[in-house]
């Protein structure tokens, strides 16, 4: 749990905490137990996840101006020790705008680069555009899996002109905007340049860069989506792709709802884990592989990330191009009493419902070929997802799918010709906001 000060002007730090779930609904303060008290810092988010391929949750802050952040390494016995310093991890890596401090507000991890460990993308305010300056930026685990070291990646991006003077990134979520098998990016900026602040699109290319198409889906110009600020996304229509959600800021209190109609163009894989005894029933934490032909696809489940803790999505899709078939999906439940579940050759274009077994046992698949004879064994009779359907599970959008004219190419082009996110509705709400005296 992340605090702020206690006192702005003089520097007096907020103590941060670390609670642990009872199973009850309530929570016990376990800071000094487990070595969290070590650091006060001013935080404004925190992201939780396995950052060193050991099976244990860490967790990673993102400070204020005037801190450095953090890396609690889960030493595996009910203890953290802060290793940021050792693997280079530092919100000021580099200076921003004219040199100043960045204020780090999220970290949002993900195995962009599908090379089996967990990379961040780091949202930064008062950055720059310069050579010199820092920005936000991709952080890549350069010591893969044997070990753990973060270093900036910062040109891995190529933000299009025109671009605000003063950047703002607020807030970012990973997902595979066209279900090729590679996580995208969907950034939010706001609020100190006026007119030129707005929603960015990153599309990730085969050379693991991502090309900004906030233009080619029409997010500039009139069709800017400006002073935007918190995010997340999910499946909302049950297609098999992943929508956005993007909260609006300063004076413009609305949601913006954006539906993907390009994702499911695409063959993929959704997957919805259930936990069992010994575990939370939602399976935070755990770690699923999807195993194909050409490359390998890694996630974890998530929570709340960051500074607004937006809820990730329970239903994860895996985009899987033009591949017709995966080989396996493996599960690393949140609990060393669980052994990992290893399912072979899944159908795919829907719903995979994986409930883990009790302590010790495998779980199983609850989904549904076409045949319900067919079912796996080990499961408690979850929800059946049969292809063709929208209520759960994903649709086989298009009957030709897997045909050469999707291939995958470092040529965004076919991507450009028909991708277009549909602007549904703008919803008022009265979203909550830090004021512009507390931004800076």
């Amino acid at each position: 749990m992340g605090t702020f000060f206690e006192d702005y002007t003089s520097n007096v730090y907020g103590q941060d905490y670390l609670v642990k779930g009872n199973g009850d609904g309530t929570f016990t303060d376990v800071s000094a137990e487990t070595g969290i008290t070590a650091v006060s810092a001013p935080l404004y988010g925190t992201n939780v996840t396995d950052i060193n391929n050991d099976g244990r949750q860490d967790i990673i802050t993102s400070p204020y101006c005037r801190t450095r952040g953090s890396v609690w390494k889960n030493m595996g016995d009910g203890t953290f020790s802060d290793v940021a310093a050792a693997v280079g991890y530092d919100a000021h890596t580099m200076g921003g705008d004219s040199g100043q401090p960045l204020c780090q507000w999220a970290a949002p991890p993900a195995d962009f680069d599908n090379d089996g460990d967990i990379d961040l993308f780091i949202n930064l305010v008062h950055g720059g555009n310069d050579a010199n300056e820092g920005r936000s930026t991709i952080v890549l685990n350069s010591e893969g899996l044997g070990g753990f070291k973060l270093e900036w990646a910062i040109n891995r991006i190529l933000w299009e002109d025109p671009q605000a003077e003063h950047r703002a990134e607020d807030y970012a979520f990973w997902f595979d905007m066209d279900n090729n098998g590679l996580q995208d990016l969907v950034v939010t900026q706001c609020c100190y340049s006026d007119g030129a602040d707005k929603m960015f699109m990153l599309l990730q290319n085969w050379t693991y860069r991502f090309d900004d198409v906030t233009d080619d889906l029409g997010f500039t110009g009139a069709g800017m989506i400006p002073s935007t600020h918190g995010l997340t996304v999910l499946d909302y229509d049950l297609d098999g792709d992943d929508d956005v959600i993007v909260a609006k800021s300063k004076d413009d209190n609305h949601l913006v709802f954006l539906q993907n109609d390009v994702g499911n163009l695409k063959n993929h894989i959704s997957i919805k884990l259930v936990g069992s005894e010994g575990m939370n029933r939602s399976a935070i934490g755990a770690r699923v592989t999807v195993t194909t032909t050409g490359f390998v696809q890694t996630r974890e489940l998530y929570a709340g990330e960051g500074h607004f803790g937006a809820q990730s999505p329970f239903i994860m899709n895996f985009g899987l191009n033009t591949i017709e078939a995966v080989e396996s999906v493996r599960v690393r439940w949140p609990s060393d009493a669980h052994a990992d579940t290893l399912i072979e050759n899944p159908p795919i274009n829907q719903l995979l419902v994986i409930e883990a077994g009790p302590p010790g046992v495998d779980g199983g698949p609850d989904a549904d070929d076409g045949d319900s004879s067919d079912a796996d064994a080990g499961t408690d009779g979850g929800t059946m997802a049969d292809e063709g359907t929208q209520t759960d599970g994903g649709t086989q959008a298009d009957e030709n799918k897997g045909s050469s004219s999707c291939a995958c190419t470092t040529d965004n082009a076919p991507f450009r010709k028909f991708a277009m996110f549909t602007v549904l509705f703008l919803v008022f709400v009265g979203c909550c906001r830090r004021k512009s005296k507390n931004r800076s």
